[in-house]
């Protein structure tokens, strides 16, 4: 709860979305037992380095498909050591521990979430085009 605000404006920040999205999303995990859930990558317990969260729909128009891993990113200096993969990990271990063992992913990148074991689904309408949806379903050990 108490890295609620500087969250918020880390993730705000980078996406380029307003804060009080983040802050209602982040108030409801507080009383959800399942989501949305956030997860942040803290440098020294103080700096957040990366992030994502679990949502009902990731801005797209496939209803259907939730809840969503959202938001993903690094920073960049702290790309390629791993960070987002242990995020991802972290994430679908703790929805399958809330009973939700298939997640889906909103996505124009290629290559990079098949290696987290996200398959491609099908496409999907977002506010700026077409883009892509991966599906998770969990495997113990994944």
């Amino acid at each position: 709860p108490d890295l609620i605000d500087k969250a918020c404006d880390r993730f705000s920040g980078f996406w380029g979305i307003p804060k009080d999205a983040y802050v209602d999303s982040m108030n409801e995990m507080m009383a959800s037992n399942t989501y949305p859930l956030w997860l942040v990558a803290l440098l020294n317990d103080k700096y957040i380095i990366g992030g994502l969260g679990v949502i009902q729909n990731d801005f797209h128009s496939r209803n259907d498909l939730y809840p969503n891993v959202c938001a993903v990113f690094v920073s960049e200096v702290y790309r390629g050591i791993f960070i987002s993969k242990m995020l991802m990990e972290e994430i679908i271990e703790l929805m399958h521990q809330r009973g939700v063992d298939t997640l889906y992913l909103i996505t124009n990148h290629t290559g990079y979430y098949e290696k987290m074991g996200y398959v491609y689904y099908c496409q999907t309408m977002c506010d700026d085009g077409e883009s892509k949806v991966y599906v998770h379903h969990y495997k113990k050990g994944n």
